[in-house]
């Protein structure tokens, strides 16, 4: 009996017997532990002690996914999205730039807009690096616990979604520490004056630098900064929007001055602004039926008004928005193509007269939407 329980404790899983395990645990079958990948039968969550032997295939995919991470990002990280389906993460272009930076650089600092994926690409890199590394702890310091809490939100999110012989084991998941049993830490700390004691960073991620005030940040930097540079390939990666003049905004600046200047920092410097990211560069006509039917104008005149205008030039599309309960027409803007050129334009109604656009549609931009949206949640706050 004794014989049997150790064979059974041994049992090596391939993603074959991974995937039948799961289908007994969400058809509500109890199995015992020795069949069960998952921890607490948490599917998607590793369990640590899992013996699992990869096929060829997945052995070249894994050494692959180690060696290229826009190629693991692109074939394996997926998200879930507001409607509740799953995706697969497509990094747009200075994502990649973003991830290129901190896998190769020892020191990054990364100035971002709002909502340009800064924090994905952040998570992400963390991922890769205790998926397919050994004894790294890294260590999250934000400006508010909350940020931070995010983030490893992201991670552990991504991670559940991995195909199985990706993943490594887990020892310890909760809000703010996640333990693997290759030795991996993520570790979260609340922001102080002084760095955490005991604990060896690896990398140390500082994000929403410049939002955390200069009696606190300061002194941790400069106590966090050659403790942690003092490891061997260690890494700092420091992301934030900016906020005014402070020591973000010198670290940044000096890390761009060119080689040779003295005052050169030794940090990766990169910027991201709101207008990279696909649609924010783009001009949103709402077309008004009532207006429209008044002057005898189809919603087609108008975007044949846009197409004859720029000829392929730029991308205009036309679509009906149901929260709105209108259509919208796109014009996505260049340097051949301004939004006030888009909003300039008029058309023929069935009288002969010139109409503007404007007095058919209400004109705006992603920019001008995003003002108005702030400076409703100040006034709201205020």
């Amino acid at each position: 009996m004794a014989a049997k329980e150790q064979q059974e404790k041994q049992m090596i899983f391939t993603t074959k017997l991974v995937d039948e395990s799961t289908d007994k645990i969400n058809d509500g079958i109890v199995i015992k532990r020795y069949q069960n990948p998952w921890l607490k039968s948490e599917v998607g969550l590793r369990r640590s002690g899992v013996t699992f032997k990869m096929t060829p295939d997945e052995q070249q995919e894994y050494v692959r996914c180690a060696l290229d991470v826009h190629y693991f990002v692109e074939k394996y990280c997926k998200v879930k999205r507001e409607d509740g389906s799953i995706g697969n993460i497509l990094l747009r272009d200075y994502q990649k730039e973003i991830l290129d930076n901190f896998v190769n650089s020892r020191f990054n600092i990364l100035m971002a807009s709002r909502q340009v994926g800064k924090t994905i690409s952040s998570a992400i890199f963390m991922l890769h690096k205790i998926l397919f590394d050994n004894d790294k702890n890294i260590m999250i310091v934000a400006n508010k616990g909350d940020t931070a809490v995010e983030i490893v939100d992201k991670i552990k999110s991504i991670y559940s979604l991995l195909p199985f012989f990706l993943k490594p084991g887990i020892k310890t998941w909760n809000q703010k520490s996640l333990t693997f049993e290759n030795g991996c830490r993520i570790k979260t700390s609340a922001r102080t004056k002084t760095p955490a004691i005991g604990f060896t960073i690896d990398v140390l991620y500082l994000d929403e630098f410049a939002h955390i005030p200069s009696n606190i940040i300061e002194p941790y930097y400069t106590a966090a900064f050659p403790t942690t540079a003092a490891v061997q390939n260690s890494k700092i990666i420091i992301t934030s929007t900016p906020n005014g003049m402070n020591l973000f905004h010198k670290l940044l600046t000096d890390a761009e001055r060119p080689e040779g200047d003295p005052q050169k920092n030794n940090y990766k410097a990169m910027r991201v602004y709101w207008h990279q990211v696909p649609g924010r560069f783009v001009t949103y006509l709402r077309l008004n039926t009532h207006k429209l039917y008044d002057h005898g104008i189809t919603k087609e005149d108008v975007f044949e008004l846009y197409k004859e205008k720029w000829n392929n030039k730029t991308k205009i599309e036309m679509s009906w928005n149901s929260d709105l309960q209108k259509d919208i027409i796109q014009v996505y803007n260049n340097e051949n193509c301004s939004d006030e050129e888009v909003k300039s334009l008029s058309i023929e109604d069935n009288r002969g007269f010139e109409v503007p656009v404007r007095a058919l549609s209400e004109a705006t931009t992603w920019k001008e939407e995003a003002i108005k949206d702030i400076i409703h949640q100040a006034t709201v706050r205020g």
